[in-house]
């Protein structure tokens, strides 16, 4: 089985992109799989979900200094990581200026000589160099939103600006998904809104229900699994990575 590449991306904030990154790779893991995420994102979510302490080495190595991504993984309970920090703001402009910039992660991913079954990508929450490397060498996108109606401003526009983006790189994507989250069954609203999103996007089957243990993940650096196997989050990433394994390749 070739590696499944997935970016997860979405310029707003808050719609559960990177605890979307966090729980369906530990959920891809439970299922034997080996998994990868690697934390493209200067706002360091990811790596602050998993670690106490902010490992020295970082994405920047690979991107900037060009160093064997090998050196940089971080090996953890759940899941391998290639972790960031907060110095990636400043190498966008100098990462944008060399030679085929937009391939240099994609470059760095053939060193590891298809040893994963899934790398999941916490893009940035903007268009620049860092996202347009997510995109070239992934195979597929995850676009969380949230069922709120603020979410749904530029969810059309950032899928037509992706499909623009992609035509233009000549990038062959499998699937472009929106992932609706933060559903509230109990709200009249957020079930209208999923009912749009299902209606006029192409949205995953699962979605994820409201759950106050995701908030929780930053503070145990734990996985949901390992927080709470019996809660709405848990049952849902469960059902995510289940679908996501049974995508046609």
């Amino acid at each position: 089985m070739s590696t499944r590449i997935i970016s997860i991306i979405n310029f707003k904030g808050g719609v559960g992109k990177t605890t979307t990154v966090h729980s369906l790779g530990a959920g891809l893991t439970l299922k034997n799989k080996k998994v990868l995420l690697i934390d493209l994102d200067p706002q360091s979510s990811l790596t602050f979900l998993t670690f106490a302490n902010t490992p020295d080495k970082s994405i920047k190595n690979i991107m900037v200094d060009n160093e064997n991504i090998n050196n940089v993984i971080v090996e953890t309970p759940y899941y391998d990581i290639i972790p960031s920090n907060l110095h990636l703001y400043l190498f966008d402009k100098f990462l944008a200026s060399k030679f085929a910039a937009e391939k240099t992660l994609a470059r760095a991913l053939k060193k590891l000589n298809k040893k994963y079954d899934y790398i999941l990508i916490d893009c940035p929450p903007r268009l620049n160099t860092f996202t347009t490397n997510a995109l070239v060498c992934s195979t597929d996108i995850l676009i969380p939103c949230e069922t709120e109606i603020l979410a749904l401003d530029g969810v059309g526009l950032l899928i037509q600006t992706l499909e623009q983006l992609l035509g233009e790189l000549n990038i062959n994507i499998k699937e472009i998904l929106v992932l609706p989250t933060k559903v509230d069954n109990r709200k009249k609203l957020s079930k209208e809104i999923l009912e749009y999103l299902n209606k006029h996007f192409k949205t995953t089957k699962t979605n994820i229900k409201i759950c106050s243990k995701l908030n929780l993940l930053g503070l145990e650096k734990v996985s949901i699994f390992d927080l709470d196997p019996n809660c709405s989050g848990s049952k849902a990433y469960e059902k995510l990575a289940d679908e996501v394994i049974k995508w046609d390749y």
